[in-house]
Order: C-alpha cells, then sequence, then structure tokens
C-alpha cells in the first residue's frame, strides 16, 4: 500500500505522590516519540499539584485538570502535524503518529554511489 512511513508517539499520564512525608500528588502529562533507536520525550504539561486528604470538592478540581492538561498536550501535538491513532479505556487520544518526510526516510538506494564509492574501498 505504500502511504509511507510513519513516526509514533504515545501520551502518558503521570500521577505520583511527592514531598518528604508524601500526602502530596502530581500530575502530568508527556509525549514521547518511540523509535528502534529508543523513546524521546517531545511534549510536556506543566504539574497540577494537590493534597493527598482531598474532598470531593477537590476530587472534581483534579479530574477537571486531568481533562485540561491531556487537552493541552493533544492540541500541541495536532499542531506538530501528529495525528490521533488510538485511545485509552477513557477515549482520551493516547497514541499518535506523524508522515515522517522523505529527506529522513533511509533508503539505501537514495545515496550516490559516485559521492560513497571512495570510502568504502
Amino acid at each position: 500500500m505504500g502511504e509511507g512511513k510513519f513516526e509514533v508517539a504515545q501520551i502518558r499520564e503521570i500521577l505520583r505522590e511527592v514531598g518528604r512525608f508524601g500526602g502530596i500528588m502530581r500530575l502530568l502529562f508527556i509525549a514521547e516519540n518511540t523509535s528502534p533507536e529508543g523513546t524521546e520525550t517531545i511534549a510536556m504539561t506543566s504539574e497540577f499539584e494537590w493534597q493527598k486528604q482531598h474532598d470531593q470538592e477537590s476530587q472534581g478540581d483534579v479530574e477537571r485538570a486531568r481533562r485540561t492538561l491531556h487537552s493541552q498536550i493533544l492540541q500541541a501535538l495536532l499542531e506538530q502535524g501528529w495525528e490521533p491513532i488510538g485511545t485509552d479505556a477513557g477515549g482520551r487520544v493516547m497514541a499518535l503518529r506523524r508522515k515522517l518526510p522523505e529527506a529522513q526516510v533511509t533508503d539505501p538506494e537514495a545515496f550516490s554511489r559516485e559521492l560513497t564509492r571512495p570510502w568504502r574501498n
């Protein structure tokens, strides 16, 4: 089908407890470009922080922050030419792809034999 070569990225939600004695929670989203060479962070949101001992009202704040942060990182990736290809169970876009420019596609026949010949000998 020759539709070209794509690079793939995934968005991850990072939720962690921080502080010397715990009790402070942080939430952020990162986007990572994955390739055979490894994983590279290509986008990251700011962190949302709250006290672990929260009531129902602050749980709503956390959910609003989660939607806002995810929306921000997704919008940034869409502006960079990424297209959604997969969602999580909640329907959030978490996997994306972007077509590689032809210049980045490694094709052995794309190199001139005249240019590379002296270094082969």
